[in-house]
């Protein structure tokens, strides 16, 4: 062989070889409220605007998927728990049955039904090829709400932000962790992290807390007293105020302090991170190119992660695909640290 070939039989060889390697995804589901696996979750990727059905999950909520292209990519989650399906079927018998004599009835149980149905979840932006994507501490972890959750989130922003879910907007939901938990610790994140968008075009930025006074799963988000019913309290009137007196035992005129102390939560609205380590960024404008999510906390070093923002979309970036806190000695901003952008 000539020595000229040499270079591009080297080329074509690699090339190749990198074609025909497939890297590996590992996928684990679970319902958000009772952190259940979800089983026959079907998970699609968006590759050019279309969306390709890639795998679905077995009962223990895992799937795994090959993939020969090293192109970023997001993948969603469209699934039913066991309680959709059940009350899907009963909803679908009783109604058929009772639509004629009980028309209230038949409502009521569409009603239940909608609530325990689940919306399509996002991930963030995948990169195959370039870090481990299987395993307890690299898989692409979905944690899927019901939809009265999604409803009560897009009630509770017109009370607490003032603001409504906007359409052709979406919402993203991500947890920082420490390097040395997942998803199974109670609680997972890493507490006093500051999280920025870039660019910063969303309209609210709100940091879970965690309800420490209800053993034995302190580590619960806040998100249904903190995020919507403490201001509904607060904006309730005398009615509202008496129904948390006689409810919890605090005077929610005296201050909010009082109605979130019951629960052990510190802030209505924190400026960092919790122990819980989540934190939600609210009507994000759509756009083709990704936003950028950075992290900052003196003593950790984070790797920036990324999320294409699609009309009506939520992105639920969950551990261990979000912001990962691993230790360092130094400071990010060494001895310029009076002068960090995060102070």
């Amino acid at each position: 062989m000539k020595r000229e070939w040499v270079p591009i039989w080297l080329f074509c060889f690699i090339v190749y070889q990198t074609a025909a390697q497939a890297f590996e995804l590992e996928v684990y589901v679970r319902q958000f409220e009772h952190e259940t696996p979800i089983a026959d979750g079907k998970i699609y990727a968006v590759i050019d605007d279309q969306n390709v059905m890639l795998a679905t999950t077995n009962e223990e909520g895992l799937a795994t998927i090959f993939l020969t292209s090293t192109n970023p990519l997001t993948l969603f989650i469209e699934a039913s728990p066991v309680e959709t399906k059940i009350s899907g079927f009963f909803s679908w018998f009783f109604y058929e049955a009772t639509k004629s004599m009980v028309p209230p009835l038949s409502v009521l149980i569409e009603t239940v039904s909608g609530f325990l149905s689940t919306p399509r979840i996002y991930s963030g932006l995948i990169y195959p090829g370039t870090k481990n994507y299987t395993g307890e501490y690299g898989r692409i972890t979905f944690q899927v709400p019901y939809e009265g959750m999604i409803n009560y989130l897009h009630s509770a922003l017109a009370v607490h932000f003032s603001s409504e879910s906007k359409p052709d907007h979406c919402h993203l939901v991500t947890t920082v962790t420490p390097e040395d938990k997942s998803l199974k610790d109670c609680p997972h994140g890493l507490s006093g992290v500051k999280v920025l968008m870039t660019p910063p075009r969303y309209e609210a930025r709100y940091y879970f807390d965690v309800l420490r006074r209800v053993p034995p799963d302190y580590c619960k988000t806040d998100l249904f007293i903190n995020l919507g019913t403490v201001p509904m309290l607060m904006r309730g009137g005398a009615l509202a105020c008496d129904l948390a007196s006689t409810l919890l035992g605090v005077n929610c005129t005296e201050g909010i302090s009082d109605v979130t102390s019951y629960f052990g939560i510190d802030a209505v609205d924190r400026e960092v991170t919790s122990e819980d380590g989540g934190v939600m960024f609210l009507n994000i404008p759509v756009r083709e190119e990704p936003y950028k999510i950075s992290t900052y906390k003196a003593g950790y070093l984070f790797e920036d992660i990324e999320f294409v923002c699609r009309p009506n979309a939520l992105v639920n970036i969950s551990p261990p695909q979000g912001p990962v806190g691993k230790k360092i000695l130094q400071t990010p901003c060494g001895w310029l640290e009076p002068y960090c952008p995060v102070n």
